[in-house]
């Protein structure tokens, strides 16, 4: 043998013996990250298997049952609010796709090309559906809501919250829809249910309260002062 091919045969030796090496060094690296993403898989699975239960606990929306749009809509985001991850939110909105929109809505649906997309989603059920409590109407019962004691009156307090609630949901993005005047009606003061009892035993509205409450400042001895018309 020719010393020149003796130098070819080992360069080539040594070059297969160093892509062996390469390869078994790929092969030990893939199954060291494997092992590693085991873990991180497992949990989630267990996230997706959680958020497909609490899926299937959302109400049904049909468009023709006892089950209202915003009360559908709110129930929805409420639950996609609490996914982080935007894969598993994904795979919540096709559950919720195809599990929770059933009957006439899913017609409406139904030429969505992406139902792991929310917003188009929503933005096609609100073209079709209007929420059986709108804006004014939130309004509207507050200004005329009288109550007999204490505790009829946190009931409709509670049921008037409710409904606002679910029109934030449904109103979110429209800006001309303001209803903070309703939780400012529900919260702004630790005293306003002693104050709204003083009013209405004067057959005084919400409105006047809410007037007397600006007009008289932060502390309740200057709403009191003028509800006695001191």
């Amino acid at each position: 043998m020719e010393p020149t091919q003796a130098i070819d045969t080992s360069v080539l030796e040594q070059l297969a013996r160093r892509e062996q090496q390469l390869e078994q060094l790929r092969s030990a690296y893939l199954e060291l990250q494997q092992q590693q993403q085991l873990p991180q898989q497992h949990q989630q699975y267990n996230q997706l298997d959680r958020i497909l239960k609490n899926v299937s606990y959302l109400p049904v929306f049909t468009g023709v049952g006892d089950i209202t749009i915003n009360s559908f809509l709110s129930s929805a985001e409420y639950l996609l609010s609490t996914i982080g991850e935007e894969s598993l939110k994904k795979e919540a909105i096709k559950a919720i796709y195809y599990r929770n929109i059933q009957g006439e809505a899913k017609n409406v649906v139904i030429n969505v090309q992406q139902p792991d997309n929310w917003t188009i989603i929503k933005k096609t059920l609100m073209l079709r559906y209007r929420p059986d409590v709108e804006p004014h109407q939130i309004y509207r019962r507050i200004n005329e809501l009288r109550v007999n004691n204490v505790s009829e009156l946190a009931v409709e307090l509670q049921n008037l919250k409710y409904k606002s609630d679910e029109l934030s949901i449904y109103y979110r993005d429209d800006h001309c829809i303001d209803l903070t005047n309703v939780d400012i009606f529900i919260f702004k003061k630790p005293f306003l249910l002693r104050m709204f009892w003083t009013c209405n035993a004067k057959r005084e509205s919400v409105v006047d309260l809410l007037r007397l409450l600006d007009e008289g400042g932060p502390h309740p001895r200057g709403v009191l002062k003028k509800l006695r018309g001191s």
